[in-house]
């Protein structure tokens, strides 16, 4: 059976990391089915038809019994793939994606080992409940599996290679950079269950703990000693293929608390002039600020370090708690200003423009507006996101909060337009109608809002009732 992993791109940097497919390929190669990942970069002012058609000219030369799609997707490319080839197509992601007639079955995560036993499974013969396999949903079996079945670093790399040779790109576009991933753990270590009461009808184990908007998997139990081992075999095979890496992105919720162990693993390896990207909590940062101010003077002169994906997630309190965040206003703006502090006393120190906001969801009233408003008067978002005002809850019935939306009746027909780079999720309507055309107003400027015009938007708006 020949396999194929179809990445699409929307910069020609690799943002979205691919050392999850770099395994799969590895596995799948090793196990003696021919595997190929095809990158597809994308420019932003292409029509979706030039963006599948280019990917599934080197798709049907390719000839793939089975297409797995990665990442990103839309309900047009699933449907290209099936009437051009006929292939299976699998989908990486939330079990919603089934709503398309072209997706014949979801992983929810990018498990070298899942994939592998369906591949064996399709290769047997037609199968007769392939939602039985573990982390598989099928028409047949639409449970959910994204978030709830977890990757486990252990076993994926210290038993998969990664196979980056198999990767073919094709244009437009040049790389800009090279953007490369190792992954210390996909798991949170926030678990804490909140207080949202969740419909008799959702699934049991939906949501043991965590925030509420999320699909992060509980956090894998390594001792400090296996992790860096493991995250030294991801370094070198990255290195391998890619001598010269820009970026190195660590995944890790905890990444923080061990920021000079990482940096010394960096120093060992041949890399200068790149830096290093870490993501956590913003409770973190003052837990283990002293790590991260070690890392740097580790790194001092040879490598850098930028703060990214830091989830900031709203400046309302009533929201935060919704989001079962853990963690209140005053402290996330005294992290985010510790932060600043840091970045300006340090220049091996940044912060990218890539942290975690939501101002709107079915629920949000007017004050909740007006209490995001007046932090946006005072404080400068712009080093840390831009564009909040643009920003909105995505709903995948994994997420603990769409079963609330389904309870209340908030729910949609069909599947929303997101932006590049986001799986297509299930569309939502405001509970509150002044919040509706506040969102509609804003969407139509299709540009970033100063304050003051988000206060003309908004501000004269007097809420009724809290609302």
């Amino acid at each position: 059976m020949k396999c194929l992993i179809l990445r699409l791109l929307a910069n020609a940097d690799s943002y979205f990391f691919d050392i999850f497919d770099a395994a799969i390929a590895g596995l799948l190669t090793d196990s003696g089915y021919q595997t190929t990942v095809l990158e597809r970069t994308i420019s932003e002012d292409m029509e979706m038809e030039a963006q599948v058609d280019g990917a599934l000219e080197a798709l049907t030369g390719l000839s793939p019994d089975l297409v797995f799609v990665s990442y990103s997707f839309d309900a047009a490319i699933a449907k290209k793939i099936k009437e051009s080839s006929g292939s299976v197509v699998v989908v990486f992601g939330s079990v919603h994606a089934l709503t398309n007639p072209s997706v014949d079955y979801v992983i929810g995560e990018p498990d070298p080992f899942v994939c592998l036993s369906l591949v064996r499974e399709l290769a047997r013969g037609p199968m007769g409940e392939p939602g039985e396999l573990h982390g598989v949903a099928s028409r047949s079996k639409p449970k959910p599996v994204l978030g709830l079945h977890g990757l486990s670093v252990r076993k994926i790399f210290s038993i998969c290679r990664l196979a980056y040779e198999n990767f073919v790109r094709i244009g437009p576009g040049k790389q800009v950079e090279t953007r490369k991933h190792i992954v210390g753990n996909m798991g949170c270590p926030w678990r804490t269950v909140g207080k949202l009461d969740l419909p008799a009808d959702s699934p049991l184990d939906i949501w043991r703990s965590g925030c509420s908007f999320c699909t992060r998997q509980d956090y894998e139990e390594l001792d400090q000693a296996e992790l860096l081992s493991l995250l030294g075999l991801q370094l070198d095979g990255v290195l391998e293929a890619f001598p010269n890496i820009d970026k190195l992105v660590l995944i890790d919720e905890a990444g923080l608390s061990y920021a000079g162990e990482l940096a010394r693993l960096v120093q060992s390896r041949p890399m200068t002039g790149t830096r290093l990207l870490v993501s956590g909590r913003l409770d973190h940062f003052a837990r283990y600020g002293r790590m991260l101010e070690e890392a740097l003077e580790i790194l001092s002169g040879q490598n850098t370090i930028s703060l990214y994906q830091f989830g900031i997630e709203n400046f309302s309190e009533s929201v935060l708690a919704r989001y079962n965040k853990g963690i209140s206003l005053n402290k996330s703006l005294e992290s985010l200003k510790a932060m600043t502090g840091m970045a300006d006393r340090n220049p091996g120190l940044e912060i990218e423009q890539s942290f975690g906001f939501i101002l709107f969801d079915p629920w949000t009233s007017l004050a909740e507006l007006h209490q995001n408003l007046e932090v946006l008067a005072r404080f400068d978002m712009e080093p840390f996101r831009g564009r909040p005002e643009q920003t909105r809850l995505r709903l995948y019935p994994e997420v603990p909060l769409y079963w609330k939306a389904k309870e209340e009746g908030l729910l949609l027909e069909g599947e929303t337009a997101d932006e590049f780079g986001y799986q297509s999720g299930v569309p939502w309507r405001f509970k509150h109608r002044e919040v509706a055309g506040i969102f509609e107003t804003i969407q139509k400027q299709g540009r970033s809002l100063s304050t003051l015009e988000l206060y003309k938007i908004i501000g004269p708006m007097k809420s009724k009732n809290g609302n």
